[in-house]
């Protein structure tokens, strides 16, 4: 998951880049077009955000819910003598 993070904040940087160079040399009008660039841009990252911390959660339940399940199913294991 760290990597998928690490990949994205590149993404977003490079992305971030783009619609600024890109502001900058627009012609005379495409206010509108960098305002919805930059709008997407927000709104992907804010979704981004909530996947990403819902992953992190779901991957926390299970990871307690497989620690929980092993430690219940070795103390209920039968103890067995050494021959």
């Amino acid at each position: 998951m760290r990597i998928a993070e690490a990949q994205y904040g590149h993404y977003n940087g490079s992305l971030g880049a783009f619609v600024d160079e890109f502001a900058k040399h627009a012609p005379a009008g495409s206010e509108v077009v960098t305002a919805v660039l930059k709008s997407a841009v927000t709104a992907a990252n804010g979704t981004y955000d909530t996947v990403s911390k819902a992953a992190r959660q779901a991957s926390e339940v299970v990871r307690s819910n497989v620690e929980a399940t092993s430690s219940t199913v070795l103390k209920q294991a039968p103890k067995t003598k050494a021959a």
